[in-house]
């Protein structure tokens, strides 16, 4: 397969041509594409499948307790599932009996959300104290409500083609929104966590909610697309808010001065300002380190056909110790126009360290004039 051949230098930065009939209506779609079809799909079918009644209880760490009940018997209590208003509370939980003798001693505290939502959402207690890790990545494809998803799906809309095309990789691409959302997932749970286990709280920055609060957004990961935009096409420009025209660099600045203003000072959706700028911060470090993201996806496996290669993710020089008894044609060295080896190894090597947008029109001639000749022409 010629180097031009490849995924990652592939014009569109899909990495497949367009092709006729519906099998190419979807093949021809980007990572972009599938990312905003998918967020759409999932907001869809829970609201059609389960409507806008149908909700789970997520119980948390708050109780509302009568007084003198000590925490053995809170924690020996018999939780009655009939849901309940709180008497002098106003929100809803269980009934908790003494297990010795019946006698009504407080209430749990829990919190209604939509079936998708509570059985995909990220928190603290779901992440980190029941490790159910895959909500890392669930919680990403959730909204609370449809000016949440328009305003995700507006922005990958806008910014994630800058992205990917720069990329050339709809895996790399796919890895980099990804990470970018756990990332603002983990800032959320290591600020609620300090919230939950320093002493007396007060310190500006942490989230002090239930560690059972949920987390749900695509925000995260679009955040970081929009920081990575900001570095790809710093003075490209956008009209803000939709009314003020500015520089994508200092749009962003000025976006998360705002969600850290909100974090600080603890605003009504302070966990939603931290997971932002976690997956600010993640796209800032990423998208100069591209390679780094190359075996994301390993996680679940190896990727289809990959064995002894590194085939699907940025080149570099083979791996394989044994190769075949006819391997196919070194490139050659001519004199005066063809590229030698030792010349396509550096250019691609650097691709594979730093993103196939970094090269120079003479690196890229290079690797043209390496993929003719590898096929004869």
């Amino acid at each position: 397969m010629g180097i031009y051949d490849r995924d990652y230098a592939r014009a569109g930065g899909g990495g497949t041509s367009a092709r006729s009939g519906v099998g190419g209506f979807f093949s021809g779609r980007s990572a972009n594409w599938w990312l905003i079809a998918i967020n759409v799909a999932v907001f869809v079918i829970g609201s059609l499948v389960f409507g806008p009644n149908k909700t789970i209880d997520i119980p948390t760490q708050r109780y509302a307790m009568n007084p003198g009940v000590s925490v053995d018997q809170r924690a020996d209590a018999i939780v009655d599932r009939n849901l309940v208003t709180i008497p002098g509370l106003g929100q809803n939980g269980y009934r908790l009996h003494d297990s010795r003798t019946n006698e009504l001693i407080g209430y749990q505290v829990v919190m209604q959300r939509p079936v998708l939502e509570g059985l995909g959402h990220f928190s603290t207690g779901k992440g980190f104290i029941e490790l159910e890790v895959w909500r890392l990545v669930t919680f990403q494809f959730l909204h609370a409500g449809t000016g949440h998803l328009f305003m995700n799906m507006l922005g990958l809309y806008f910014f994630g083609p800058v992205v990917e095309r720069r990329l050339g990789s709809k895996r790399i691409y796919l890895a980099f929104y990804l990470v970018c959302g756990i990332f603002g997932a983990l800032l959320y749970l290591l600020l609620n966590l300090l919230g939950n286990l320093i002493p007396g709280g007060g310190i500006p920055g942490l989230l002090f909610q239930d560690v059972y609060t949920p987390l749900v957004g695509a925000s995260a990961g679009v955040f970081g697309v929009l920081i990575a935009t900001a570095f790809l096409a710093k003075d490209a420009i956008i009209l803000l808010f939709f009314v003020l025209p500015m520089k994508i660099r200092h749009a962003s600045i000025l976006l998360i001065g705002i969600e850290m203003w909100h974090l600080l000072s603890a605003g009504s959706n302070a966990g939603g300002n931290a997971a932002h700028l976690g997956g600010a911060a993640a796209g800032w470090f990423f998208i100069r380190r591209t390679h780094l993201l190359t075996d994301f996806f390993e996680v679940f496996g190896p990727s289809k056909g990959k064995k002894k290669s590194a085939r699907g993710t940025f080149p570099g020089k083979s791996q394989n110790p044994n190769p075949p008894r006819n391997p196919r044609k070194k490139i050659s060295a001519k004199v005066g126009r063809s590229p030698s080896q030792k010349e396509v190894d550096r250019v691609l090597d650097k691709v594979r360290e730093q993103g196939m947008h970094t090269l120079s029109e003479k690196e890229k001639a290079i690797l043209q004039r390496a993929t003719r000749e590898q096929r004869g022409e």
